[in-house]
């Protein structure tokens, strides 16, 4: 398997995640996506886990529910940054770099 993975947050994610991530389910949904990523696993179809269209390679999204996505940069040097988290309408509106 190789080495874990080390999580990076942005201040954006860590400022979004206390705000839209407020019930339980999307915060174990969260947990157990990180903790697969971490150990270098892929997610289960029901996060919709893919690499972001149009974009720079290692850009991807998962769902925690069917509107909350989390944008994420995997990095090859044991690393996977946490860019944004919200609802899938709001976020790829407001962010076009995504």
């Amino acid at each position: 398997m190789g080495v874990p993975l080390q999580m990076i947050r942005d201040k954006r994610f860590a400022k979004h995640f206390r705000q839209f991530i407020t019930h339980d389910r999307d915060k174990q949904a969260f947990k157990a996506a990180y903790l697969l990523l971490k150990q270098g696993k892929p997610l289960p179809d029901a996060y919709h886990d893919h690499q972001l269209r149009h974009q720079r390679k290692g850009i991807r999204d998962f769902h925690l529910n069917d509107d909350m996505v989390v944008v994420y940069y995997r990095i090859v040097n044991e690393q996977i940054q946490f860019l944004d988290v919200g609802a899938h309408s709001k976020l790829f509106k407001k962010y076009k770099k995504f």
